[in-house]
Order: structure tokens, then sequence, then C-alpha cells
């Protein structure tokens, strides 16, 4: 019946609103964490956990090779905070194919802006997971893409698997202790950044980012407690 219909009409009406609604408020945050990405790593936190001034306080930064820093921070190679940076390999390269179950395989269509998606996942033998046993994944690594349309997208693989490994288009980035995976990734997903890692892709056929380019990147480095604290902050916004 016509009071029926518009009944429900309305009921839908209202949802969809509420949709529209809820993507404006998620567009806008989104632009604040553009903002307080950039401010947080260029301007760090002081000892009140307050932003540092760079106009109220210009002692407090110095130049460097990635331009104004805080003067606590250090700048190091990727090679200098990483114990290791390395790629997979092609399982059809080796004469391996996909299986329907075994050892959980990402490539560079997983590693999204920020966070690996396994909707649709892959997976190899263990026979060739013993072969790329130095690709094999750890709770932590910062996964790079090297090489397509989604080159320099990144995430953090958690170890919400209980093995995995990784394609040559995927780059393993596992951090020395002291440093916070979170505070690396947030700064490899900075525009700034990120534009910066494409500079330096490698001219070929296909554009593509070397692991020695990986290895030679620099990144700004506060204190651990400075870069957990920074994460924390993030972490919050994107949650």
């Amino acid at each position: 019946p016509l009071p029926e219909q518009r009944c429900i009409a309305e009921i839908l009406d209202s949802a969809d609103e509420a949709i529209r609604q809820t993507r404006r408020v998620i567009a806008k945050l989104r632009d604040v964490k553009k903002g307080l990405l950039h401010d947080l790593l260029t301007r760090g936190l002081d000892a009140d956990g307050n932003l540092r001034d760079p106009d109220a306080h210009p002692e407090q930064f110095k130049n460097s090779s990635l331009g104004r820093l805080p003067r606590e921070w250090r700048v190091e190679k990727g090679e200098d905070i990483a114990d290791l940076i390395t790629k997979g390999a092609s399982p059809r390269w080796q004469g391996f194919e996909y299986q329907t179950e075994g050892i959980l395989f990402i490539t560079s269509e997983n590693v999204r802006e920020g966070f690996l998606d396994v909707s649709d996942p892959k997976f190899i033998s263990e026979d060739f997971d013993r072969k790329l046993q130095r690709a094999r994944l750890e709770a932590g690594d910062i996964l790079v893409n090297l090489v397509g349309a989604s080159i320099g997208r990144s995430c953090i693989y958690s170890g919400e698997f209980e093995s995995a490994n990784i394609n040559q288009a995927v780059c393993t980035f596992r951090l020395k202790r002291s440093i916070v995976p979170s505070w690396v990734l947030s700064y490899l997903r900075m525009p700034k950044t990120v534009s910066r890692l494409l500079e330096d892709q490698v001219e070929t056929a296909r554009a593509n980012i070397s692991l020695g380019q990986v290895s030679e990147f620099l990144f700004p480095l506060p204190s651990p407690r400075e870069q957990r604290r920074i994460a924390a902050i993030l972490d919050a916004h994107d949650a």
C-alpha cells in the first residue's frame, strides 16, 4: 500500500543521508590527518607533549638533508634502521603454482594504504616457502610496494597469520628493535615522502623502486619515546 511504501522509503532515505553525512565527516578527518601527519613528523612533540613551534622557538630546530627538523632528531638511512630489507619471488618463475590453501602469499594488490587486505588471499606450497625462507614475514614488518600502479604504497604486517611470504613486487622492511614500526609507516605514508621515494624510482620499461634505494632512503628519527608518543596520537586518529 502507498502509505507503507512511503514509510519504507523514508527509512531508507534516512539511512542514505546518514551515510552521506558520515562520508563527509570521514573526508574532513582525512584532511585533518594530512595536516597532523606533517606537523607531527616534521615538528614533533616537546617534553610536555606539545607540538614544537619553529617560530616561537627556532633554537629547537636545525637544518638537515631532509629540511628543518627538531634539533634532537637524527637522519638515518634505511639500512641503518633495519635488520632486513628484502623481497620475494614469483612462484611461476620457479616452477610452482598458486594453491587454494597453504602459506599466505602477499602481493602488491594486498598492500593497501596503511593496511593489509587479504580478502582475496593467495597461497603457496611449503616447498616454495622454504625456497623463500629469507622473505618470510614477521610481526611488525613494514611492506612497501616496489612495482606497478600501487608503487610506494605501504602497510604493517601485524603477524595475524601463522605464516606468510611475499612476491617480488613487495619489499619487507624489518626494523631494529629500537625503532617503532608505526612511526616509520606514518612517515612513509606522508605525501611528501611518497613523492621523494618515487623521484628515485628506476627508469625501466616498468617503473620500480629497488631494494638499494630503500636501503639508501633517508628517515628522520626522534628518540624511541617520542616515536611512541607520536605514533600513539596517529593510531588514535586512525581509529
